[in-house]
């Protein structure tokens, strides 16, 4: 299964990690806090372990760091 990672265009240290092509079925609040523009995919195993565990938890991560910071893969 593979993931999504948006970030929002008015504030570019708000991100959101969510299985790919679910955008439609996030919360309406998260969706509201766009503009969105998308950085990256890829597959959920290669995420770090505690955004895979709040991704299976609640569906969708909600991330706010810097961007150059940022990192959704293990280390």
């Amino acid at each position: 299964m593979d993931y999504e990672v948006i970030r929002s265009v008015n504030d570019k240290s708000l991100h959101v990690i969510f299985p790919e092509g679910t955008f439609g079925v996030l919360p309406d609040i998260v969706r509201r806090l766009g503009p969105w523009r998308g950085l990256i995919g890829g597959n959920i195993i290669a995420l770090k372990p505690h955004y895979r565990d709040q991704l299976a938890e609640q569906g969708f991560v909600l991330v706010y760091q810097e961007l150059a910071r940022f990192s959704v893969g293990r280390q």
